[in-house]
Formats: structure tokens, C-alpha cells, sequence
């Protein structure tokens, strides 16, 4: 869920202006060579990205600011990161994507020894593998109805024509012993 999906009240104009005060963060991040400040401004600028329904620029924010967070060997924001990129992709229905930004994140919290944020991957691991079985499940049962049907379809095309066959043939002989 978006935020703007929930809070009507945000108007455009307000994520316009978090997304102006964070594009100025960015630049006065780079200006003092600042990479956490950057990892920071990139960041926020992909989830007000994200809340405006702009994944494609959500995401590349979020990988620049998992590249910062790994370069500065952040492990909590960096499974933060991750689990930010694991949303962003449930999201877009990419839920084998989702569950390895997801396992990412639990894998490094574990190493980062943060348990909470290891149970949070964790849980959103299951969500988007649970997704993922779900995406498949309808998949083949839609195949399975697809198949069903073409096979009916050509079953009464093939029973429809034998009958107008039938009528032709039971016409003609009725006709020739007339």
C-alpha cells in the first residue's frame, strides 16, 4: 500500500516539495563528499518516488542508495535497503525478486547480529515467497482452463460439423430414394 493510497490529504504539491527538499539534500551531500548524507537524500527520494507510483525511479534511488549503504559497510541500513528494494519489487509483482532483496536482508541483519530487523526480513521473506506460490498457482490453473476449453472448443467443432455431415447425408439419402 502507498502512502497516498491511504492519506487522500497528501496532495501533490507536498510530495513535489519532499521530493524538491531532498534533490537539494542530495546536492549539498555531494558538494561536502558526504556519503552518508547522499545514501540518505537518495534514499528518501525513492520512497517519496515510490509513493508517487514511479517505481522505475524508486528503484534506481533505492540501488544507488544500497551501493552507499554496502560501501559504508552499514549492515542495519543495508538490510534496510534491501528490504526497501523487497517492497518496491513485491510491489511491481516481481515476487522472485522480492524474495531475494528479502533474503538479502535477513542474511545481512543476521550477520549485522540485528534480530529485529532479521525477523522482519524474514516475515516479508515468507510474504513474498507466499506471492510468488500464489503467481505460480493461478498461472497453472489458468493454463489448465486455457487447455480445458481449446479442448472443448475443438471437441464441439468437431461433433458440430460431424452433425451437419449427419443432416447433409441423412437429406441427400432420404432425397435419392424418394
Amino acid at each position: 500500500m502507498l502512502l497516498r493510497d491511504c492519506c487522500p490529504s497528501l496532495l501533490p504539491s507536498q510530495f513535489d516539495a519532499a521530493s524538491r527538499a531532498h534533490q537539494e539534500a542530495l546536492r549539498i551531500a555531494i558538494r561536502l563528499g558526504s556519503a552518508f548524507g547522499q545514501s540518505i537524500a537518495v534514499g528518501n527520494l525513492g520512497m517519496v518516488a515510490s509513493q508517487q507510483g514511479d517505481l522505475a525511479t524508486a528503484k534506481a534511488c533505492l540501488d544507488q542508495h544500497l551501493s552507499l549503504v554496502r560501501a559504508m559497510k552499514d549492515k542495519n541500513a543495508e538490510s534496510h535497503a534491501c528490504q526497501q528494494l523487497g517492497t518496491l519489487a513485491n510491489a511491481a509483482g516481481d515476487f522472485a525478486g522480492a524474495a531475494k532483496y528479502f533474503e538479502q536482508a535477513r542474511r545481512v541483519a543476521q550477520q549485522a547480529g540485528s534480530k529485529g530487523l532479521s525477523k522482519t526480513a524474514a516475515i516479508k521473506l515468507g510474504v513474498a515467497q507466499g506471492n510468488l506460490h500464489y503467481q505460480q498457482f493461478m498461472s497453472d490453473k489458468a493454463r489448465t482452463v486455457s487447455r480445458h476449453r481449446g479442448a472443448r472448443a475443438s471437441a464441439l467443432q468437431g461433433a458440430g460439423s460431424g452433425v451437419v455431415a449427419s443432416r447433409g447425408s441423412a437429406a441427400g439419402s432420404g432425397g435419392g430414394s424418394g
